[in-house]
């Protein structure tokens, strides 16, 4: 359980960061294009729903990315973790190749 809590955090930090990140990127572009000259300022204010859209297929493609990453590297990372807070039996047990072994096939 404390794992998807993890998850959800993480997935919840890097979603709030990237909005943040398109909020900023309009309003620092739309500053910019006025501060150029008002036409292009005006200009860029009328293309302000294209660039949220593009934002947008960023924001989703990312999402995409991370979520494939996530699964595809999550089980072995959940190995690793188990061994290292259990490397005394592992060690004792003898099974530092069988964990290995694991952790490979899981990559």
């Amino acid at each position: 359980m404390t794992q998807g809590c993890r998850v959800i955090q993480g997935f919840t930090q890097r979603y709030i960061a990237y909005l943040i990140l398109i909020i900023l990127n309009i309003l620092f572009s739309l500053i910019g294009a006025v501060a150029f000259e008002w036409r292009t300022g005006l200009t860029a204010v009328g293309l302000v729903p294209l660039i949220i859209l593009s934002q947008a297929i960023q924001l989703a493609f990312i999402k995409g990315l991370t979520e494939s990453k996530d699964k595809i590297y999550g089980e072995s990372s959940q190995i690793v973790s188990e061994s290292v807070m259990n490397i005394r039996t592992v060690y004792s047990l003898g099974s530092i190749d069988l964990m290995c072994n694991r952790y490979s096939d899981k990559l």
